[in-house]
């Protein structure tokens, strides 16, 4: 007699809900400045740090965090993931948009150095669309950084 073994498969990958909730279960409540270390996170999932699904779970589970509760988990290099306190989350924002601004300019950067000869009409007008949203979102960045400035000039000079 022979038995059927039988295999699920996921179309979009294995899902990560489940080892969340174990990472939930583990961690009901945060607060700003705990340290989840590694090994910790190892453990609850059963999964090595430095396998894709231990990455894929802990991005589900910061997600997780982030939408339920509003805390922001930041990764604190070799030991695991920090719960950020409000500086430290102010200043992973500042990192974000600087980083947006950059890959801004790269993105119209690759646009811009394409043979405008080579294209149709509607990939030029694509191309045109990227030049102008790109050149209204870096000027708006230098304005608001420039009156960001000030402000904080005026701040300075009311507090002395």
């Amino acid at each position: 007699m022979t038995t059927k073994k039988t295999a699920t498969l996921w179309a979009a990958g294995v899902p990560t809900e489940p080892d969340v909730r174990k990472l939930r279960d583990r961690w009901p409540s945060l607060a700003m400045g705990d340290l989840l270390t590694h090994e910790q996170l190892e453990a609850t999932i059963g999964t090595a740090r430095n396998g894709a699904r231990y990455r894929t779970v802990l991005a589900a589970f910061r997600r997780n965090v982030e939408t339920d509760l509003n805390l922001v988990l930041g990764a604190d290099p070799g030991r695991g993931l920090k719960v950020l306190t409000d500086s430290e989350r102010v200043g992973c924002g500042v990192g974000k948009v600087r980083s947006s601004g950059r890959a801004i300019v790269r993105a119209t950067t690759l646009v811009s150095g394409a043979d405008r000869r080579n294209l149709g009409a509607e990939d030029a007008a694509r191309a045109d669309h990227v030049g102008q949203l790109a050149n209204r979102i870096m000027q708006t960045m230098r304005t608001q950084a420039k009156e960001l400035r000030l402000e904080l000039v005026e701040v300075k000079r009311l507090s002395q």
